[in-house]
């Protein structure tokens, strides 16, 4: 048992969380840009970019809060389970004892899928340029909506599931024009999608993200 209290987390909350938040996402997408063949290792384990991002915003004395999945063996981490609100889909939040093995798996899906579009690159350079976002979109999707479904941090999982998906896209030159890692995108059409694609009914957030591309 932790010798406190478990505090909840709400970065927002924080005095300097509007300044702080964007100027250190604006830096990690500009560290992304000028090394996006590089992103795999970030892709696979977002913690050193959570901590990044989180350091200094968490409550006192629970510093470790930003940068550790839930289900570590923090205090307040082990036992951590996702609040859910009225209106939040059950689905979302896996057991803490379920997060390391259940992101262990997302980080090999996504070496599968990064391993899979290489090939296609190489193999297949003649490839439409169109073809290939599309094939890109619809693994991103797959790996998003995976990680969100996970939630494996206490707080901060938006934003490190944006990460992915622009880095994965990024990758290949795809840069999103209006999605960040800091801002949430329009609501409540962003939710709906993710939901819907949890549902089976893929297409709605993959029209989502191709409409940056347009």
């Amino acid at each position: 048992m932790p010798d406190k209290p478990c505090p909840g987390w709400e970065y927002g909350y924080h005095p300097d969380a509007a300044v702080v938040l964007p100027s250190r996402a604006a830096d990690i997408l500009a560290d992304l840009k000028q090394h996006p063949d590089g992103s795999e290792q970030s892709m696979r384990d977002t913690r050193p970019f959570h901590k990044t991002m989180f350091s200094g915003l968490t409550p006192p004395s629970f510093d470790h809060y930003a940068g550790h999945y839930r289900g570590e063996i923090l205090d307040c981490l082990k036992e951590a389970r996702v609040k859910l609100t009225n209106n939040a889909d059950p689905r979302v939040g896996f057991e803490p004892d379920w997060v390391h093995n259940s992101m262990k798996k997302t980080a090999e899906k996504i070496s599968d899928i990064l391993f899979e579009m290489d090939m296609l690159q190489l193999e297949d350079p003649a490839v439409p340029r169109d073809e290939f976002l599309v094939k890109a979109v619809e693994h991103s999707c797959e790996v998003f909506e995976s990680f969100l479904e996970i939630h494996p941090y206490i707080n901060g999982n938006g934003h490190m599931g944006r990460f992915i998906i622009i880095a994965l896209l990024g990758r290949y030159g795809f840069w999103m024009k209006d999605w960040e890692i800091h801002q949430r995108p329009k609501e409540p059409e962003y939710s709906e999608c993710i939901k819907l694609h949890r549902d089976g009914q893929v297409t709605f957030l993959q029209r989502l993200i191709l409409q940056q591309f347009v």
